[in-house]
């Protein structure tokens, strides 16, 4: 395992505010060495999603009812993931197909604090 690959897993497992830290580091390709820079450069596209579970729970509490009462069909396999929000599809009961973007709150309000 390189180097690069040790920090950006770790950032990883440290979780959404590390994340987010390294991707803002990977855009400062002046400050790291290449293998590094290319290595955090994975964070802005390739980041791991929520347990399913945790993301289907987040939904039914945020729209106020099952995914079964508010969709026809419902992917807990996400679309795709960022550091603090990850992107579902479903199908409405009218036929329609949508996006259903979720993340965590709290970690969204601490960064917007942190960052500003």
């Amino acid at each position: 395992m390189t180097r690069g690959e040790r920090i950006r897993l770790a950032l990883e497992e440290l979780g959404p505010i590390f994340i987010k830290f390294g991707q803002t580091l990977s855009t400062r390709r002046d400050l790291l060495p290449e293998d590094i820079g290319d290595e955090l450069a994975k964070l802005q596209d390739s980041c791991p999603a929520f347990d399913s579970i945790q993301a289907k729970a987040m939904i039914e509490a945020s729209l106020d009812g099952t995914t079964e009462q508010l969709f026809s069909k419902f992917e807990l396999e996400p679309l795709a993931s960022a550091s603090i929000a990850q992107v579902h599809t479903a199908v409405t009961h009218q036929g329609d197909e949508v996006v259903v973007k979720i993340g965590d709150l709290i970690l969204r309000k601490l960064l917007s604090v942190i960052l500003h």
